[in-house]
């Protein structure tokens, strides 16, 4: 007679074709109807309770957090331990979650324009050689500088290998290099 009271007074089909329709038991429809009829479970009960410790935690300071992090949260804020899985768990189960940061784009900028190529050793780390000028090395350094250091310019140098001494050296802002 539950299956009554979900369905109205006077249903359209049966529930006999109801469940023919939809693929499910007469028997499982009317243990589904005679759950809801009782109310909340212990269990549900248990959930509700525990999520709200997790919603507490997971809108503590504003910003959302995964459920490993309201794992470890909750002990020190609430006094509560609970297991990571449980929490994902109720956490999935009432439709909360925790977006993915996102990369960097100007990392995967600089990634993309970053030369990794890698010459081949033709010194074999002899860098004492009788003649000058003969081996020339050389590098680049990037130097913040300014208020707050946001300016940023680069310095390049190149030594000689045989005498030690810097041959000719530049800096140049990185301003002057992108066109700004």
């Amino acid at each position: 007679m539950a299956a009554r009271r979900l369905l109205g007074p006077k249903p359209a089909i049966s529930v006999r074709e109801m469940c023919e329709e939809l693929g499910v038991s007469e028997s499982g429809f009317h243990a589904y109807a005679a759950r809801k009829a009782k109310g909340p479970s212990p269990r549900e009960l248990a959930d509700l309770r525990d999520f709200a410790a997790v919603k507490q935690v997971y809108d503590y300071r504003g910003y959302p957090k995964g459920s490993r992090t309201i794992a470890m949260m909750m002990p020190g804020l609430l006094g509560i331990a609970m297991n990571r899985k449980k929490v994902a768990r109720l956490m999935a189960k009432y439709g909360i979650s925790c977006p993915v940061r996102r990369a960097n784009p100007l990392r995967r900028i600089a990634k993309a324009i970053a030369t990794n190529a890698v010459f081949s050793n033709k010194l074999n780390r002899q860098f004492a050689v009788s003649r000058p000028g003969l081996h020339l090395l050389t590098d680049i350094s990037y130097i913040k500088y300014g208020k707050g250091r946001s300016g940023l310019c680069f310095l390049s140098a190149i030594k000689d290998a045989s005498t030690n001494e810097i041959v000719v050296s530049s800096n140049y802002p990185m301003s002057s290099l992108i066109g700004f």
